[in-house]
């Protein structure tokens, strides 16, 4: 496994209940530090997108839903076995 996509999970998964307030709608503003969010962006992981009323926001990439995904199947796993 390449170390840069190690610690894009590594990211995602220290993350991973704000990015899941922010999919439910929440402000990504307050929950997640701007050097974060423009990191999170670059990698892919987030994608900013104009609203209706023309603002920007942000939503989870395809990309980060399955570093997400994976996690939670991950310790899907872990329990059945534990």
């Amino acid at each position: 496994m390449a170390l840069e996509k190690l610690s894009d999970e590594n990211m995602v998964w220290f993350y991973r209940e704000e990015l899941g307030k922010v999919d439910r709608g929440a402000n990504i503003m307050s929950l997640i530090p701007k050097p974060i969010r423009r990191r999170m962006t670059r990698l892919g992981i987030l994608e900013r997108r104009k609203g209706l009323d023309k603002a920007f926001g942000f939503i989870i990439s395809p990309r980060g839903r399955k570093i997400l995904e994976d996690y939670k199947n991950a310790r899907e796993l872990e329990g059945d076995e534990g």
